[in-house]
């Protein structure tokens, strides 16, 4: 069997991107084991959202792509798409980077989100599936300027949303 060298960067970045996920997965399983540690930990995530947006830095551009979007426009806003039950937290947003995590999500809302960010133009699928409910969704945009990850990962509760801008290999 031949290599495709531009073939094997993408499957270590694939596997790369999963590892990470897992791993931020885990750590915010393992700190949230205690049910007094989630609630005191959801408190303050709530806090969070109420308080006024003042605290973002928005006296700096974000990076755009060549046709003017930031990463977190390029995704359907996942508050929009899972129940007013379901907890997103904005991890990292209008970097070259966005990054959300969904807990509380009900079933099938998984689906929903793969569905709405293949209606938003994720079209150049690079992997769809997975095994025991741990699922991903790796995707470029129709024009490549973004590169999205959606996994699930049943046992920790949480879905992860990575929007990256694509490289230009």
């Amino acid at each position: 069997m031949s290599s495709n060298g531009k073939g094997d960067k993408i499957m270590k970045k694939k596997i790369m991107c999963m590892l990470l996920i897992s791993l931020l997965s885990l750590s915010l399983y393992g700190c949230s084991n205690d049910d007094e540690k989630t609630s005191d930990i959801r408190k303050r995530s709530e806090a969070v959202d109420e308080e006024d947006s003042t605290n973002i830095k928005i006296d700096e551009e974000p990076i755009r792509s060549e046709s003017g979007s930031t990463t977190s426009e390029a995704i359907p806003d996942p508050e929009e798409v899972f129940s007013e039950n379901s907890h997103v937290a904005i991890l990292v947003y209008n970097e070259p980077h966005t990054y959300y995590q969904v807990t509380d999500y009900q079933d099938g809302e998984y689906e929903n989100y793969v569905d709405a960010c293949k209606d938003a133009g994720f079209t150049d699928i690079q992997y769809e599936g997975g095994t025991d409910g741990n699922d991903m969704f790796l995707a470029y945009d129709e024009k490549h300027e973004f590169y999205l990850e959606v996994g699930i990962t049943p046992d920790t509760g949480i879905i992860g949303i990575s929007c990256n801008l694509a490289d230009d290999e």
